[in-house]
């Protein structure tokens, strides 16, 4: 063993004053020293959806290396394996604990955006209060209830004659109708969005509603 492979399986047994010699090992808050706050133009729903995505993925790897782990041929390969596991994990939960705060921060956001909409007689914003209520529903797993409050709300932005809220109102519909399990009538939704977007001259309205159109896929 030469002196810096030595160096470095010492440094592990040494006492020092941060134990994290593994990411997810010796700390006890995930977010310690961590800015938590959701910077100013981000959407904390969709932050909060986000990071729960990246840190069930990192999770999920981190148990697969555990179940082989035992399984290498070599200790040495166990150790490094056993490593990785344990940053992963690390990593998982200062992910899913940053999505649990960004959450928090949606929720507070929405509440406010409630009572705005109570409070103004301003029909277009309280509209669009509504589409973004229901977009936040449809991350936090209440498809069903947006899919709702966006049909009713489509017919108020044909009402208004306000275009481009009316097709964003059926990309924000195609979306909700998808994670509620209608496959179908997503496609259809979104389908229609894209045509009339384009039409229209709303190009990025068109391109949002065909990447969301790509990406249908069937619920369990």
């Amino acid at each position: 063993m030469t002196e810096d492979e030595f160096a470095a399986y010492q440094s592990l047994a040494e006492d020092v004053e941060d134990h994290r010699w593994a990411f997810g090992t010796g700390f006890t808050d995930p977010l310690e020293g961590v800015d938590a706050s959701v910077p100013d133009g981000v959407d904390a729903a969709a932050l909060a959806a986000y990071c729960l995505m990246l840190g069930d993925d990192a999770l999920i790897y981190s148990h697969r290396l555990q179940q082989w782990m035992t399984r290498l041929p070599e200790l040495e390969e166990e150790t490094a394996l056993a490593n990785i596991a344990l940053d992963l994990l690390g990593q998982a939960r200062m992910l899913l604990a940053r999505a649990g705060q960004a959450e928090g921060a949606a929720r507070a956001e929405s509440e406010k955006a409630r009572l705005l909409a109570d409070a103004t007689s301003d029909p277009t914003l309280k509209l669009r209060i509504a589409v973004t209520q229901a977009t936040i529903d449809t991350l936090w797993g209440k498809a069903p209830a947006a899919v709702s409050a966006l049909q009713s709300a489509e017919k108020d932005a044909l009402k208004s004659g306000d275009v481009a809220l009316s097709l964003r109102v059926r990309v924000a519909l195609g979306e909700a109708q998808h994670q509620a399990g209608k496959i179908a009538e997503a496609r259809t939704t979104l389908a229609g969005a894209a045509r009339d977007a384009k039409a229209k001259g709303f190009g990025l309205i068109a391109r949002n509603a065909e990447s969301a159109a790509a990406n249908l896929t069937s619920k369990n």
